[in-house]
């Protein structure tokens, strides 16, 4: 009977061990796997601040993601991410393919620099391009549960702050901020068997990137509107990967917006009246009896 009340009493300490065990370590699994997903993506090292996992709750959290610039750039960061929660399906996480119904990120900014023909931005799309042939730079092998695949019912991204810079000259004028309010991604991965991390970081970036394109076009110096609209033509489209996009500008860009086509407007009736007067001057000339 000892012996048993022994084993027993052993049984219980490592049973309680190995649930520690989990607590302590799958926090630092999953700051691996995004750390390392990030960066086989982005082809620059991107770190993650605290990852904590809620294991009853089927809840994550993730907090203060960095993706780094590349070498040469004015700031310390590509992107940014403040906060980000995700509520995981408890009876998928021992699948192959895990099912997200909800994924919130929060408090992002993006820095797109341009000096000469160098830009940050550039050296991301390419990556990502890289990515999408089979071809990532970065470690190629999978890390803790880069195995694993993701299918994303729903992903909002709010508060999104896109600063854009032409370097090294011209100050004020070069450059632009451009507030998102919000983004939203349906069905990532659906279309196929879900997407590891490394695709999930390329889908979130290039839908970024593209709302930036197509609803602060008319904020962008024409250099890097030019440039983004060539990089994401080269990348796979949203709606090929069955991903649905909607998104909303900040009532700031909108106004910045609504201002520079009111500009454009009044140049244009400017340069009309401009060329009326001309015309009617030269027909002054030409005709007795009109000077």
């Amino acid at each position: 009977m000892k012996k048993l009340l022994v084993l027993l009493v052993l049984a219980i300490v490592l049973v309680i061990a190995a649930v520690v065990a989990l607590f302590i370590y799958i926090d630092s699994a999953v700051k691996v796997a995004v750390e390392r997903g990030g960066t086989y993506a982005m082809g620059v090292p991107t770190t993650l601040g605290d990852a904590d996992v809620g294991i009853m709750s089927g809840s994550l959290e993730l907090k203060e993601l960095k993706i780094a610039n590349p070498p040469g750039g004015k700031s310390d960061r590509f992107f940014g991410l403040g906060d980000g929660k995700v509520a995981v399906s408890l009876a998928s996480l021992r699948q192959p393919i895990i099912e997200v119904p909800t994924l919130a990120l929060s408090d992002i900014v993006i820095n797109l620099e341009r000096t000469g023909d160098k830009a940050n931005y550039q050296v991301i799309l390419d990556n990502l391009k890289r990515l999408e042939s089979g071809g990532g730079t970065g470690d190629p092998r999978p890390g803790p549960g880069e195995e694993k695949r993701f299918v994303v019912n729903q992903l909002t991204i709010t508060n999104v702050k896109v600063h854009v810079d032409l370097l090294p000259a011209g100050g004020q004028l070069t450059q632009v901020n451009i507030p998102i309010d919000s983004v939203e991604l349906q069905d990532v991965g659906t279309a196929g068997k879900g997407v590891p991390l490394s695709e999930l970081a390329n889908i979130i970036v290039k839908a970024l990137l593209a709302v930036v394109t197509e609803k602060g076009g008319q904020l962008l110096p024409a250099e890097i509107l030019g440039d983004l609209k060539a990089g994401l033509a080269q990348l796979q489209d949203l709606d090929q990967l069955g991903v649905k996009l909607q998104s909303q500008l900040g009532a700031e860009a909108q106004k910045q917006i609504d201002a520079a086509l009111q500009g454009v407007q009044e140049e244009a009736n400017k340069a009309i009246d401009d060329a009326a007067k001309k015309v009617e001057d030269k027909l002054k000339d030409l005709l007795p009896g009109k000077k």
